[in-house]
């Protein structure tokens, strides 16, 4: 068997600057691009390929800088996406039972994403930084559009994992991350010596709509690490770090099979780890 899929369309990027000062920059800008389609030969008869989709992106923005006691940084920007042809996994069934459930991807829906970004950087002292990048989203799955299988195909029962007005997959309405970087008073000669640790928020979210499990808790994580760059001015760089320093357990996604096959699965996030790495620089 021999499949293929293939599509091009026009995509574009209009984007206005103004600067009011040298430490403020005003922006809007809007832009068309889209996902391309894919081929999967494993897939259910009929529905082994599926095509792109398209999103038309607003954006409203600045990005500024100040001085002052604590000087900075501070950026933020309101958005608004429009997904057409979108593409949506479903899970296609066979009512005669001769063969197994399976999943396949079909462009049938439209969504709306909406939401605020702001990041901030401060020189709370010399040596010492705090980041912060906060992100809102509010998301809906407008409409999916019905979906039939071929006459005679094997799969006569297509479920989409997803159902209108519901949020779209894996997008938390609240997200945060907060950095704080301690770059050690140490000799030039030395190197570029810096801890740091970072904190990272994720609300809760849906990966499944249609699954009693597909809403997935919040989590915390806590990551710390250690750099060390250019080592006695040598070409070498070196890290240590833990990731997940309090060992969290929480799921970062729920595939919504269980009206398709009777059964649900998750995947988990990754636990405590720690490490190094050493890198040189040619």
């Amino acid at each position: 068997m021999r499949l293929k899929q293939e599509s091009d369309a026009p995509t574009w990027l209009i984007d206005f600057d103004y600067l009011p000062n040298q430490n403020v920059m005003l922006y809007t800008k809007y832009a068309r691009g889209y996902r391309q389609g894919s081929v999967n030969i494993f897939g259910p008869e009929g529905f082994q390929t599926h095509g792109p989709e398209e999103v038309d992106s607003y954006e409203l923005g600045a990005k500024t800088r100040f001085g002052g006691p604590v000087p900075g940084t501070f950026n933020v920007a309101l958005f608004y996406n429009d997904l057409e042809d979108q593409q949506i996994q479903s899970g296609f069934v066979s009512s005669a039972g001769t063969v197994a459930p399976t999943t396949g991807i079909v462009n049938a829906g439209s969504s709306t994403i909406q939401g605020l970004e702001i990041d901030t950087s401060l020189l709370l002292l010399r040596d010492l930084t705090l980041s912060l990048a906060y992100t809102y989203l509010d998301t809906e799955l407008k409409e999916i559009e019905p979906v039939t299988a071929p006459p005679g195909a094997v799969y006569d029962t297509i479920l989409p994992t997803a159902t209108p007005g519901s949020d779209l997959a894996q997008s938390p309405r609240h997200s945060a991350t907060t950095n704080l970087t301690y770059r050690l008073p140490v000799s030039g000669q030395l190197g570029d010596m810096s801890v740091a640790a970072t904190h990272v928020y994720v609300d809760e979210q849906e990966t499944a709509s249609t699954s009693p499990f597909g809403r997935l808790d919040a989590y915390n994580l806590l990551n710390l690490n250690m750099n060390w760059n250019a080592i006695a001015s040598s070409p070498f760089d070196a890290a240590l770090f833990v990731t997940n320093v309090t060992d969290e357990e929480y799921t970062v996604y729920v595939p919504g099979l269980i009206n398709n096959v009777g059964a649900e699965f998750r995947v988990v996030g990754l636990p405590r780890m720690w490490g190094a790495r050493l890198r040189y620089n040619f």
